[in-house]
């Protein structure tokens, strides 16, 4: 047996094999090129066998033996009578994940010549369907619509690629139209437009019935009238092009895989949900009823980042962002560094370096709403790293020291941006770090999930150069409330506009923590209001409920109700004193509704005496 494909190290190959009507299992030992059975038959073997190749992962390949043959080139295949030896494309391979033959994908080999050299070509079925396709490209473009469905993809076995543009195995299907009004090559993994041709596209591949995963490493061209997403185990890539007829700025381009190819690979530890930070202290809610909520920390040159460097953060997202086009940013050294999070979840980075230079790379990473995700990017002037929950999850290639691409704007701030203040961030952020070194995986798994202790933050030796807790925070006595830079450079952050702390549990869901829309809590009334308000809420079931008075440093002033409730409509009054009975001073105050133990809604209110 010719071992292929050679991609896949070899560990052990047996084969079974019928001799004069005894049925045997032979191991088969290497010998130059080929394996074979190291004592030959006495009497000649049935045509018909098996043959099970197993390599160092674990994964086991299985196939039919025709007659007792061995060939050396594919030339030789092609020379063979059709039946006797398998048709090249006809004939079915299994390979086995981890050896559970349970979960096989199914391999389709293609043999060929390329000059002097034997090239394996490889196919393995995506199980698309009409019902369920997991493999497809969608165009509309003239008032037509048409669909490329790719039921098989050529697999490179030598290097884990597969070309973006591969006419193999595809069927078209013109949903909309006669199709004559538009053509073109389709394409997996990118959607290609020329104005005004494409209207509307989307493009998606899922790996999910497959041993292959979608590499770090791929580099992909976004923009910003379109949206890549790949799913948490990087096993479902979904590209979509957004309608053109008001785009005249964008007439022609691509969103994809930038290349002719798509890098896989055989293993990923994906993203972990249902761990997180085991502090339960506060966080910075921003913009939660208006959009000019953020924390400034200022211009500190202390806050100047040159070279390598990390950004880490705790996000928990409650909407899309208040640009609907550039959503909210979660962190910002404006002109220098930043990161946000689009209107479709992807966390985003921008850098002022060589290249790729001031402009948003997408992470392809999908932050929900609703869900606490730890992020960190690492810059080491080679490539950009993204960890989500301590996981790698995607890489790029960048180089060169930092600039700044707005001299006179030099403002660090946590949910929002100097040069353009209506791109905020839409929720809760905690635990912002700024690290002017790059963190190994080790690191930033070791701490991602806690708060950091004095070891890094009493002196500079850790290259901690910003840390905002975000746990308190302390008046100064001019209506702004500050909360402490932990750090040795004391670059406190200021609440600014619809900003304030707030305690919410600080960890991972294992789901969404949506609560239905059902559930309701109203703005007070009167709000501003003096001695009293009324608070309206609704039930849609029996819930546990808690509501509680909040000030603006986070402390808790009184808790309201707390117990169960059965459904329906709810009005409980607050006279603005705190559980010990006394008067509270003027000022606003947040209450806060949480139903079966989840977060649904912050309010403010305003007490004037």
């Amino acid at each position: 047996v010719n071992a292929t494909p050679r991609g896949f190290p070899i560990l052990s190959v047996n084969a079974d094999v019928t001799v004069d009507g005894e049925k045997q299992n032979v191991t088969l030992v290497k010998n130059g090129a080929f394996y074979e059975n190291s004592e030959p038959f006495e009497l000649p073997a049935d045509s018909k066998g098996k043959v099970y190749v197993k390599n160092s992962r674990g994964d086991v390949s299985e196939a039919t033996t025709i007659l007792p043959a061995y060939y050396r080139s594919a030339q030789e295949i092609l020379e063979y009578p059709d039946g006797i030896l398998p048709i090249p494309g006809g004939d079915e391979y299994l390979l086995f994940v981890g050896g559970d033959t349970t979960h096989g994908a199914v391999i389709y080999c293609d043999f060929s010549v390329v000059e002097t050299d034997t090239i394996a070509r490889e196919y393995f079925t995506v199980n698309s369907s009409d019902i369920n396709p997991v493999a497809y490209t969608e165009v509309n473009a003239y008032a037509e619509q048409h669909k490329y469905q790719f039921k098989k993809i050529r697999i490179n076995p030598r290097t884990l690629k597969f070309a973006v543009n591969n006419p193999d195995f595809v069927e078209k299907e013109v949903v909309i139209g006669d199709g004559s009004a538009y053509s073109n090559n389709p394409e997996l993994g990118r959607v290609v437009w020329t104005y005004p041709e494409i209207d509307s596209a989307e493009s998606v591949l899922d790996l999910s019935n497959t041993p292959f995963y979608f590499a770090v490493d791929n580099v992909f061209n976004d923009n910003i009238y379109g949206s890549i997403i790949i799913d948490k185990s990087r096993k479902k890539l979904m590209i979509k092009r957004k309608n053109l007829e008001t785009l005249s700025s964008s007439y022609y381009g691509f969103s994809g895989i930038n290349g002719d190819s798509i890098q896989l690979a055989l293993d990923y530890d994906k993203v972990p949900i249902g761990e997180g930070l085991t502090d339960d202290g506060n966080a910075v809610q921003v913009n939660a009823d208006s959009t000019d909520g953020y924390v400034n920390a200022w211009g500190d040159e202390s806050l100047r980042l040159t070279g390598n460097f990390t950004l880490e953060a705790w996000i928990y997202p409650t909407g899309p962002g208040v640009n609907p086009l550039w959503g909210g940013v979660i962190m910002n050294r404006e002109g220098e560094y930043e990161i946000a999070r689009m209107p479709d979840g992807t966390i985003q980075w921008a850098i002022r370096n060589s290249s790729p230079g001031w402009t948003w790379i997408n992470t392809q990473f999908e932050a929900p709403e609703k869900q606490w995700v730890h992020l960190a990017i690492v810059y080491d002037q080679s490539e950009v790293k993204t960890y989500f929950n301590g996981s790698l999850f995607a890489t790029y290639p960048a180089s060169g020291g930092i600039g700044d691409f707005y001299a006179t704007y030099n403002h660090f701030r946590i949910g929002s941006r100097q040069w353009d203040t209506d791109q905020s961030f839409q929720g809760y952020i905690d635990e912002v770090r700024v690290w002017n070194r790059t963190r190994s995986a080790s690191e930033i798994y070791s701490t991602y999930s806690d708060t950091l202790n004095t070891t890094y933050y009493a002196t500079s030796d850790s290259g901690l150069i910003g840390y905002w807790r975000l746990d308190s925070a302390e008046d100064t006595g001019e209506g702004v409330l500050v909360s402490k830079d932990l750090s040795v450079n004391g670059n406190d952050g200021w609440l600014y506009g619809d900003a304030n702390l707030f305690s919410l549990p600080t960890a991972i869901e294992s789901q969404e923590t949506t609560i239905p829309d059902a559930f309701e809590l109203d703005q007070n009334y009167p709000n501003p209001f003096n001695p009293s308000t009324s608070i309206r809420y609704k039930l849609s079931k029996a819930a546990d409920v808690e509501l509680t008075v909040y000030n603006m440093v986070g402390q808790k002033v009184r808790t309201l109700v707390n117990g169960k409730q059965n459904s329906g409509n709810y009005t409980v009054q607050w006279n603005g004193k705190n559980g010990y009975g006394q008067q509270v001073a003027s000022g606003i105050y947040i209450y806060h509704m949480t139903v079966d133990g989840r977060a649904l809604k912050s309010r403010k209110m305003v007490l004037l005496r």
